[in-house]
């Protein structure tokens, strides 16, 4: 009877601690970022990889999570956003907008080839600079969301535009 009394208390102390392990990688990845709980946030997924991951891993595993929330913030511009706009004005922003994601997004993947494939020196180098052009083109985006954010669809897209260039901070801050 007691060996099956100790089975679920081993495996929640077993689970316990691989949340702590989990976690300590996350927190030590987010010691750089200029948001730790929000860099946390973008990391929470990859945390199980990060526990005892270099520095390589975790900037690949930022810049992963930022491509994803920019790739769902072009889905929903493209599948929500624009449907339900109305004026000339707020079609032409959104359109505007949809480029500079486009241009962000790109930049992101191209980060994320260069991180696979250099493995470190010069072209490695060149990585926080193309997620800080990646920012650059999101903030812009959101700039000319701010006009229109009185829309539901127009404030979510900016919600998630400056979510977005928040987590090109965070991926940028643990490159360097």
């Amino acid at each position: 009877m007691a060996k099956h009394a100790l089975l679920p208390a081993t495996i929640l102390l077993l689970q316990i601690a691989a949340a702590a392990s989990s976690d300590g990688g996350v927190d030590a990845a987010c010691r750089k970022a200029p948001d730790a709980r929000f860099c946390a946030s973008l990391l929470q997924p990859h945390a199980s990889k990060l526990s005892d991951a270099d520095d390589e891993e975790t900037g690949m595993a930022a810049v992963n999570a930022t491509f994803k929330r920019v790739d769902e913030l072009r889905k929903f511009m493209v599948d929500e956003a624009v449907r339900e706009q109305s004026t000339a004005e707020e079609m032409d922003a959104l359109g505007d907008c949809l480029v500079n994601v486009g241009n962000g997004e790109g930049a992101l993947e191209v980060a994320l080839h260069t991180l696979n494939e250099a493995g470190g020196g010069a072209e490695r180098d060149e990585v926080p600079e193309m997620i800080g052009g990646a920012a650059e083109e999101l903030s812009a985006c959101a700039e000319s969301l701010k006009k229109h954010a009185h829309d539901y669809a127009i404030k979510k897209a900016l919600d998630l535009t400056e979510d977005s260039v928040q987590a090109c901070y965070v991926a940028r801050a643990i490159l360097i």
